[in-house]
This record gives C-alpha cells, sequence and structure tokens, in this order.
C-alpha cells in the first residue's frame, strides 16, 4: 500500500483538471491568452537567431538550447491551451445569455459563478488529459526544474565575458519568464514529479558521451563535463546537477506553486 501511493505520487495522473492547463490562477481567460501570446511571440525569433549565432549543428550539442526549446514548446502548448480556454469561456456565455444549455458548462471541470473552477474535486466523470497536455505537462517541468540551472552553471561556470542580447535572454530572460509564470499559472505541480526533469538530464548526458565518443579530439561541449580530460570530475558534475540540483530546484517551484495556491484560498476566504 505504501509503495502504490508513491508510485501514484510519481505518475503523471491522467486523472487531473484538464481546465488548469488552460487557465490561470489570476487572470481572466482573455487576459491570459494574450499573456502567454506575447511570451510566444517573444521567444519564438531568438531560437533562428541563436542558431545564426552558433551554427545549426552546433547548436543542437548544447543545454540552454535543448532547454530553451523546451521553454519554447510549453508557452506555444500553453498559449494554445489558453485559447482552448477563452473559446471556452466565451461559448460559455453566450449559452447563458441565449439560455441555451451548453455541453461543457455541465463537465465536472467547469464554471462556478460565471468563472473557471479549478477547485472542484475530481470524480470518475472528470474527462481525462490527452496527448497535448502531456507535451505541455512535461515540457512544464523540463523548463521549471531546469532553467535556473542553465541560469547559474551558465553565469558561474561558462560566461566567458563575451555579453549579448541573445545570451542574456538564453541565460536570464529564460528563468525570470518560468518565475514569474509560476505566480500565473494553474498548472497542477506535482512534488515528487522532478523524475522527469532527472530523465530529460540523463538523456542530455548520454547525448554528451555520444559527442565524445564520435571525436575524442573534438573541444568539450563545457569545461565542466570534459569526459576527456577530467571523466570523474564530469560525471561528479553530472550527479550533483541531476541528483541534487534538479530535485532542489524542483522542491524550490513546488514550494512557490503551494504558497500561490495558499493565498488564493486566503485571498478568496476574504472576499466571501
Amino acid at each position: 500500500m505504501i509503495m502504490n501511493g508513491f508510485l501514484e505520487k510519481l505518475a503523471l495522473s491522467s486523472h487531473e483538471n484538464q481546465e488548469k492547463f488552460r487557465s490561470s490562477s489570476w487572470l481572466s481567460p482573455k487576459a491570459y491568452l494574450v499573456y502567454k501570446v506575447i511570451l510566444v511571440l517573444f521567444l519564438t525569433p531568438w531560437m533562428p537567431y541563436s542558431m545564426y549565432l552558433d551554427g545549426s549543428v552546433l547548436w543542437l550539442i548544447y543545454l540552454t538550447h535543448w532547454t530553451f526549446t523546451a521553454e519554447w514548446v510549453y508557452f506555444c502548448t500553453s498559449a494554445y491551451q489558453a485559447f482552448r480556454g477563452y473559446s471556452t469561456k466565451s461559448s460559455c456565455a453566450e449559452s447563458r445569455s441565449s439560455g441555451i444549455p451548453d455541453v461543457e458548462t455541465q463537465s465536472a471541470s467547469l464554471e462556478k459563478d460565471g468563472n473557471i473552477d479549478l477547485n472542484l474535486p475530481l470524480t470518475s466523470d472528470t474527462p481525462k488529459i490527452g496527448v497535448l497536455e502531456y507535451v505541455q505537462w512535461i515540457a512544464y517541468y523540463i523548463t521549471l526544474d531546469c532553467c535556473v540551472i542553465v541560469t547559474i552553471v551558465y553565469w558561474l561556470f561558462v560566461y566567458e565575458g563575451k555579453f549579448g542580447a541573445n545570451t542574456f535572454v538564453l541565460h536570464t530572460i529564460n528563468s525570470l519568464v518560468m518565475v514569474f509564470d509560476q505566480l500565473i499559472v494553474a498548472m497542477p505541480c506535482g512534488k515528487m514529479h522532478f523524475w522527469v526533469a532527472q530523465v530529460y538530464g540523463v538523456i542530455y548526458l548520454v547525448q554528451t558521451l555520444i559527442y565524445w565518443g564520435a571525436d575524442k579530439t573534438s573541444f568539450p561541449i563545457y569545461d565542466i563535463i570534459d569526459w576527456s580530460n577530467s571523466p570523474g570530475g564530469a560525471a561528479l558534475w553530472a550527479i550533483i546537477l541531476i541528483c541534487i540540483g534538479i530535485p532542489l530546484m524542483h522542491m524550490l517551484f513546488y514550494g512557490l506553486s503551494q504558497l500561490r495556491e495558499k493565498y488564493i484560498v486566503k485571498s478568496e476566504s476574504i472576499r466571501t
């Protein structure tokens, strides 16, 4: 029973409230959609620009670019989900004004006094999340748990004094955006879900080994992950970042999400 409970906490449950993937904890559906679209429009140009600066082939070897791609995927899927949430809200409002019952308003996850109720209990009738929600969720966890690590490691161990807008966006704005986003979204954030980013970290680590194995005379991707000159140090850094760094970052963002939820509950109780 204890093991089953532990495994349930690890799993990305398909039995989640779909509206949490489409809504904000604070913003109206329209404002949330505008916020997500603005971020997509801001982030998108930096991908081809960074490819141009680093070369399309070399671009693929850096953790910075992997994580920035995950962030872009997260915000693209979030923007589409926000559009779905806004469309649902609009159709519900039209149905109420016309007196025609809307099927979606009768689902367990929808409206309460004209607003999306994100706290209704899940039941066997609650629609399961689909592939799009899983893609959004996985990209969310990867970005959430790795963006700050990318920022810290870059500025402390990689930065060589060449500063530019691309460097600042991919190694600082990336983290600031996710911290702010965590205060805005209603995305479910599981305490034990740091394993998603750990799997991502292991996959990237394997990529560095493949890169090194293909040409042992090539330059290391990062000096701290130098399999030719310091394999022990590279392995130690990998263990520290994957086994300690990622869970630590996840707990910080998980705590932030819990503070957000508690503040929302407190605010609602004051209003009522």
